[in-house]
């Protein structure tokens, strides 16, 4: 009784329970009423002729019973090999038999909310738009169903109880919570999470100067190779607009503008995103560049 109480009967240990009479469903039943056995659960009840294994799918559920191919009188040469054959407990118990789990999940802009798959607005209640479709699938994969609950709050700790999603699951009114919810210090002694949905952390770029007072700070971001790179780039536009007006110039006279030093500004100014007004006819030119929106 106090391991259930504790949350002992689970995955991380493996139990093994005697009985010196033979089995009997009905009465095996009766003594484990009051247990919580659940599938992560590694109970075994082991009976003067047979050994099985137990487990509820949920706390008011019958147990489920599975005949092991061993007895007490078994070598223990035979209980290793069986034991190890065995799959692992997750394996074994991904059929929850369709049964119902009662569910909250949060919704905190409901004149807003428009339906799960509903991407227009982002922002507007993000984590529970990312677990939703995520345990759907999960209870796609184990077979069983959310009797779901719909709340406007997290939950927020007063006088040692919880509001909104966190309180439900502190009351156990709620089995499980479709909704990512950030584990704060407060809300571990109420719930645990089954996985981590993000991670969180700052992702901030900071270059600090390498003199305290400069001149001009805008020069500051980029090294000399990098404004070199920029100045190459600049003279090879201007160059090429040059070449291309003056063998082109045959064809379209209003190239004819489009000198050396002219082409020399026309390279700048449209880097810079200026001075395209007074030659408008050239702004195919800009948009060869790629400088432009």
């Amino acid at each position: 009784m106090k391991a259930s109480k504790s949350r002992a009967l689970c995955r991380r240990y493996t139990w093994l329970i005697l009985h010196n009479s033979s089995l009997n469903s009905s009465s095996m039943e009766d003594l484990l009423d009051s247990l919580e056995i659940l599938p992560d659960a590694d109970v075994t009840w082991s009976s003067a002729d047979v050994a099985v294994e137990i487990y509820r799918v949920k706390g008011n559920q019958p147990l489920i019973v599975t005949l092991l191919e061993l007895t007490r009188n078994a070598s223990l040469e035979d209980m290793e090999t069986s034991w190890n054959a065995r799959p692992s407990t997750v394996t074994r118990r991904r059929n929850l038999r369709n049964v119902f789990l009662k569910a909250a999940t949060v919704i905190t802009q409901p004149q807003h909310f428009k339906g799960w798959l509903d991407l227009t607005n982002r922002q507007i209640d993000t984590f529970p738009k990312l677990t939703y479709p995520l345990m759907m699938l999960l209870a796609e994969d184990l077979n069983y169903r959310h009797n779901l609950k719909q709340l406007d709050l997290y939950g927020e700790e007063d006088n040692g109880s919880f509001d909104g999603l966190a309180g439900l699951l502190q009351r156990r009114e709620v089995e499980v919570g479709v909704s990512s919810i950030f584990m704060r210090a407060d809300r571990w002694r109420v719930m645990d999470y089954v996985s981590e949905t993000c991670e969180l952390r700052g992702a901030f770029l900071f270059r600090q100067p390498s003199q305290s007072s400069v001149s001009n700070v805008f020069l500051l971001p980029f090294s000399r190779g990098v404004w070199a790179a920029c100045a190459v780039v600049l003279a090879s536009a201007a160059v090429t607009l040059a070449v291309l007006a003056r063998r082109l110039r045959a064809h379209h006279p209003q190239l004819q503008v489009l000198t050396f030093p002219e082409a020399v500004s026309f390279a700048i100014g449209t880097i810079c995103q200026q001075g395209e007004c007074f030659l408008p006819f050239l702004r195919p030119l800009a948009l060869v560049l790629g400088t432009r929106e």
